[in-house]
């Protein structure tokens, strides 16, 4: 026998060959159920099926979009990394040394909370919700994530604060109120643990919801979260399934499927999705490159690489990856966009010295509309490169 012709021997890992084959049958279960009607089954959305498109108009997710300027007070800059809130009644903004109180029209109200181990500061905020019809703002610090804390955003006065004890292993990174002023939260898990929730009640009571979704038993790359969407609230699990939470249980809705799936077992470079926002007949997302390396210390060595944008269309589930977007508020064409999400409301959020040169690009346009040049006339009056962070605020539609 020639050299070339000896037969080759490959050891087979039982382990992973059953592992592989449970994914399949998964795989394979929620493809025959997403033929069904999405409240008899879950759907496949295939993300390496999407079709290109190539710019999605900013109008058709959102409307009543207004540009908003945070107002400028000397002893309360805003750094240029924060998080925001904003709602039909409220703005705030949390950055990394505080916490800052605005109205729906920029005007600075007050600070309600700064950086430091006092009782009424934060170390670093990790989770947060505002409830507009008491005006109360809800927050967790990563100094002590077994604790609620509760502001009132009339007074800017601390309320009370919720401690939760250690063995229900709830870290608030991850809750939401609901209309009844209770709040629903989920623990923290890390590899191997499953995904419990709980209900706080308005008088302190917790109650555990029964609702329990198994962790997978390696990494997704993804922290799991709840978000509101047009009418229902939304539960984003670590094993790429989207879930409809309802008063009494959870629901499996849609998951979301790629064959370069990262794993932090065998696949230290791929995609995981992320949902951004969803409203009455679409769902945005991230389809987010994870890329792991080893230093020379054998540690990892997590690579930031800039998510892809994708759409799906809820009327037929078809799926789009979206090369630019279209904001006709502004005039131009973006090929990303710095996106927060809250309650109902999506803000975009530019610096002064970004959106300085965007007001100067459309300017310069022959063929820019008049309406569209006097606003941004307008703009261009006020606008300095010192000013605080600007704020393109719509409703989700």
């Amino acid at each position: 026998m020639a050299k070339s012709d000896k037969p080759v021997y490959k050891y087979i890992n039982p382990m992973k060959l059953i592992k592989n084959l449970s994914i399949l049958i998964f795989a394979l279960s929620i493809f025959l159920g997403s033929c069904s009607s999405h409240e008899e089954g879950i759907r496949l959305i295939e993300m390496d099926n999407a079709k290109k498109m190539q710019k999605l108009d900013l109008d058709e997710l959102l409307s009543d979009i207004k540009l908003i300027k945070l107002e400028m007070v000397s002893n309360y800059p805003i750094s240029s990394f924060f998080m925001c809130w904003t709602g039909k009644k409220h703005i705030i903004i949390f950055d990394r040394e505080q916490v800052l109180q605005y109205t729906p029209e920029g005007k600075f109200v007050r600070k309600l909370m700064s950086r430091g181990n006092g009782p009424e500061e934060f170390f670093m905020i990790t989770g947060f919700d505002v409830d507009e019809k008491t005006n109360k703002l809800f927050y967790s610090d990563s100094d002590n994530e077994n604790k609620l804390g509760v502001m009132d955003l009339i007074n800017g006065q601390t309320l009370k604060s919720y401690q939760i004890p250690q063995e229900y292993g709830i870290r608030w990174k991850g809750f939401k109120i609901l209309h009844d002023q209770s709040v629903l939260c989920f623990n923290s898990p890390y590899v191997e643990t499953d995904v419990l929730f709980y209900y706080l009640t308005a008088d302190g009571e917790i109650k555990n919801s029964e609702d329990k979704i198994p962790s997978e038993t390696e990494s997704s790359g993804r922290t799991t979260y709840l978000q509101r969407g047009k009418a229902s609230l939304r539960f984003m699990g670590d094993n790429d399934t989207l879930y409809t939470v309802k008063e009494d249980h959870l629901a499996p809705y849609l998951y979301f499927h790629t064959n370069d799936r990262y794993s932090s077992e065998d696949n230290l470079e791929g995609y995981y999705p992320d949902l951004i926002f969803e409203g009455s007949n679409h769902i945005l997302l991230y389809n987010v490159k994870q890329k792991v390396g080893v230093d020379d210390k054998g540690r990892l060595r997590y690579e930031s690489v800039e998510p892809l944008p994708y759409i799906v269309d809820k009327n037929d589930y078809s799926t789009y990856h979206i090369s630019n977007y279209t904001v006709d508020y502004l005039g131009y064409l973006a090929d990303k966009l710095r996106i927060s999400v809250s309650a109902d409301r999506v803000a975009i959020i530019y610096e002064a010295i970004e959106l300085r040169k965007i007001v100067n690009d459309v300017l310069n346009k022959k063929d820019a509309a008049p309406d569209l040049k006097e606003r941004m006339s307008r703009l261009n009056e006020s606008i300095t490169e010192n000013d605080n962070p600007y704020l393109l605020i719509g409703k989700i539609k």
